[in-house]
């Protein structure tokens, strides 16, 4: 059975169980990234990645520790317009450890501000030199602190700033 009839079994029963979109809060990146992060790049990278200004929505992703090891390609999350990382990449997540990866395989970061409780809010985002920098940022980040290539799923805006970001 290949990955994808795994992942899409799975979300065939947990939509079926009512689960599709369950959502677990946790509290962005983990501290083991947080501080990998900071030692390498500084704290403004830091919080820029961590997004902590959206509260656990912000970002999410890392190791416990050092022993903590990495047996997937990590994969990094790209939410679409008026979305951020917390929401439905959180939901996409899940549906990735229901066939075996795990939080320190998976990660996620927000560029802009999500909806804000606005419906119309989308209407006001473009793809922008910062969204990509970002992202790109968050790609390199990743790949050097899992020392693994990394794979991109993007949604809706996220595909052109993804695609930018791996382009450089």
């Amino acid at each position: 059975m290949s990955f994808m009839s795994d992942v899409i079994t799975a979300e065939f029963e947990q939509c079926a169980s009512g689960k599709m979109f369950t959502v677990e809060k946790k509290p962005g990146i983990c501290k083991h990234f947080a501080d990998f992060l900071e030692d390498n790049y500084g704290s403004k990278f830091r919080d820029l990645l961590q997004r902590s200004d959206l509260g656990s929505s912000g970002s999410f992703g890392g190791r416990k520790d050092d022993n903590d090891s990495i047996v997937h390609d990590p994969v990094i999350f790209v939410h679409g317009v008026s979305d951020v990382a917390g929401l439905k990449m959180q939901a996409v997540a899940n549906q990735y450890k229901a066939v075996g990866y795990n939080d320190r395989e998976l990660y996620s970061t927000s560029y802009a501000n999500g909806a804000r409780l606005n419906p119309l809010q989308w209407t006001l985002y473009s793809m922008k030199c910062e969204y990509v920098k970002q992202i790109r940022a968050l790609i390199l980040a990743v790949r050097y602190y899992a020392r693994q290539n990394v794979d991109i799923v993007a949604f809706s805006l996220g595909v052109p700033i993804a695609r930018k970001a791996i382009l450089g």
